[in-house]
């Protein structure tokens, strides 16, 4: 799998929505932004990292210190920010699974390029309807027409 087949597959996941992918983008932009109710943009960096099956841990060594500070700027002054991940097993290139990674603190960006993460720490999916699932849980307001009161 290529960083071109995980933009793809982000594209067909988020279909529904309209998603932005900034062209001109200085350093550290990410790759795709997807937009919600009221305007707001959800913003994605995709990668795909290697992964030794026997290993708790991976690295996300192609994030740079730059995607770093501009994830944890955004963030830091409200906004939604994520790492959609492809993890492919290290030894044969086969695709494994989605994973999203989020930080809690604003903060945490800047140690993501340099830090061995947790496979704990991230959301991790079979397919990309997990992924929506999730995102619409997070995102899409629950239909209230219904309710009394």
């Amino acid at each position: 799998m290529l960083e071109r087949d995980l933009a793809n597959d982000f594209t067909e996941t988020f279909r529904e929505y309209q998603i932005w992918v900034p062209n001109n983008r200085t350093a550290g932009w990410p790759d795709r932004g997807v937009q919600i109710n009221n305007s707001r943009i959800i913003w994605f960096e995709l990668k795909i990292i290697q992964h030794k099956l026997q290993s708790t841990t991976v690295s996300i060594n192609t994030f740079t210190k730059e995607q770093a500070a501009w994830m944890a700027k955004w963030q830091r002054s409200g906004g939604f920010c994520y790492l959609f991940l492809g993890i492919v097993d290290r030894d044969s290139n086969e695709f494994l699974n989605y994973s999203i990674l989020r930080c809690s603190n604003w903060n945490t960006w800047l140690s993501v390029p340099y830090s061995k993460v947790r496979l704990e720490q991230l959301l991790l999916f079979e397919d990309r309807l997990g992924i929506l699932d999730w995102f619409k849980d997070l995102f899409v307001p629950k239909d209230v027409s219904n309710k009394k009161g």
